[in-house]
């Protein structure tokens, strides 16, 4: 038979004959790095079940004599049913949106109160599965028992975590109390029979240790004669799913830039998430929500103070804890470089002057700044992600740093506006956009009168000692910068 991308099991796979049973189809995403995703639509993904009935199937062979029983899936992401009224034929397919099936994840469909076929014997319900542009087949084998003194077990999940639970099942038959050995702490436990056959019971179990546990049923009648069966329950580490961002980031990441982190995982008792500050923090296994973190902001915190060890990167790994051995996955975003948007005056007094010293980044709201201002000299000192420091100074008495002290514009006059500035210690003075060329005697202090269009203008000089200085004016208020 063809492969299939999904794996499938059917519980119970001995039923007794002539009675009526529910099935449970088990569908799971067997791989360790790739979803599995199910489209809906007019040619949505499709997952047939074939339960063998006459006159297809000799007695023997046959699991059912009629259809028209009832099949869900308790998520509500499915949407099962007959092919056509009365057909032996269930179709599984999305329901009004895509299902996706992470690594390891499994998502199930009950089929509820089939009449089992009266014949003694062996079948197969047959799965044929349509994803995508692929197509695969294969069959679940099934017993049929005769009704006598009997009982049969299964499990909802084969392996669990710490501290997590499956559902034991049973179905008797013949006798009057059934009795489950092997539970961890008491033992045993009994129960009395007890409905309609195939009498059934459940029961929760786990695992206190790192080991397989062997569950056994033995059902009993008031003469002493007895049957049994036996179920084993294997521990499972931890496994993380998947840990990504909601949406595909950019890299190098904009230090201001949010990102929304999420996860699963299997078998996890506990989880923890590590930033950069190096300290684990409980989390949930499977949030709810999205997990918002700002790797820049967090890349600062991460110096304590110490502005020229932020990383140029940050690190954000994810632990999942339980029975041996731990899990852990890890999100790495490289963090890209901050601008000055300026480092100036904003007021300048009919005298002449300046006052109210401010800065801005670009990114905006960079904290990786250290800022002094003295009646001696205003400093700036701007730390990059990977801690690279530039300085930047400010005084209206300095006369050997590169200085744009006042960057400004006036309200728009006769259709144009004015930028005025301040500088020292600079040459080859633009202003974009428009590439305008600050002549040689204006390039200290002057106006330019400029088409007021743009949303920011630019000015950029050359140091002294070589590389650019640039100043950033946003046109958000052109009621200008003098002081009236």
């Amino acid at each position: 038979m063809s492969d299939t991308k999904l794996t499938y099991s059917l519980q119970p796979s001995n039923v007794f004959v002539a009675l009526q049973t529910d099935l449970t189809l088990t569908i799971t995403n067997p791989s360790q790095t790739t979803p599995v995703t199910l489209q809906p639509g007019m040619r949505a993904d499709e997952i047939l079940v074939t339960f063998p009935m006459p006159p297809g199937s000799p007695p023997a062979n046959a699991l059912i004599d009629s259809a028209g029983f009832s099949a869900e899936n308790p998520e509500g992401l499915l949407l099962v049913g007959p092919q056509t009224t009365g057909s032996n034929v269930y179709v599984i397919r999305p329901a009004d949106q895509q299902v996706t099936l992470q690594p390891g994840h499994a998502i199930t469909v009950v089929f509820s109160q089939l009449a089992i076929n009266a014949t003694v014997g062996a079948t197969t319900v047959g799965i044929d599965e349509y994803i995508g542009s692929g197509a695969g087949r294969t069959s679940l084998g099934v017993s049929k028992v005769p009704q006598e003194l009997k009982v049969i077990g299964w499990l909802t999940d084969y392996t669990v975590g710490l501290g997590q639970y499956s559902l034991l099942r049973w179905q008797s038959f013949g006798g009057t109390k059934v009795t489950l050995y092997g539970l961890p702490g008491i033992g045993y436990k009994e129960f009395k029979v007890s409905g309609d056959p195939p009498y059934p019971g459940k029961y929760a179990v786990s695992l206190l240790k790192n080991a397989q546990n062997t569950f056994t049923l033995v059902v009993e009648t008031n003469d002493g004669r007895h049957e049994q069966t036996a179920v084993t329950l294997s521990p499972g580490a931890p496994y993380i799913s998947y840990f990504k961002t909601t949406e595909q980031q950019p890299s190098p990441l904009p230090v201001n830039k949010s990102v929304d982190l999420v996860w699963s995982m299997l078998y996890a008792a506990n989880a923890y998430l590590t930033g950069p500050q190096g300290q684990p923090r409980p989390v949930p296994t499977e949030p709810l929500e999205p997990r918002t973190i700002t790797p820049g902001a967090d890349a600062v915190a991460a110096a304590q103070g110490n502005l020229s060890a932020i990383p140029a990167q940050t690190v954000y790994e994810l632990q999942g804890q339980g029975f041996e051995p731990p899990a852990s996955a890890r999100r790495i975003f490289q963090l890209g470089p901050v601008g000055l948007l300026y480092f100036k005056y904003l007021t300048k007094a009919k005298d002449g002057t300046l006052s109210d010293p401010a800065f801005d980044t670009d990114p905006h709201g960079w904290g990786g700044i250290q800022a002094s201002y003295t009646v001696e000299m205003n400093t700036l000192h701007l730390f990059q992600p990977g801690g690279a420091e530039t300085a930047y100074y400010l005084n209206s008495g300095e006369t050997s740093k590169p200085q744009i002290r006042y960057f400004a514009a006036d309200a728009p006059k006769d259709g144009k506006v004015a930028l005025n500035w301040i500088t020292r210690n600079l040459t080859n003075l633009t202003i974009d956009p428009g590439g305008y060329k600050i002549p040689d005697d204006k390039k200290d202090e002057g106006s330019m009168a400029v088409d007021p269009g743009p949303t920011a203008f630019i000015l950029t000089g050359t140091r002294s000692e070589g590389g650019i200085l640039s100043s950033t004016l946003v046109m958000t208020d052109t009621k200008g910068g003098a002081e009236d």
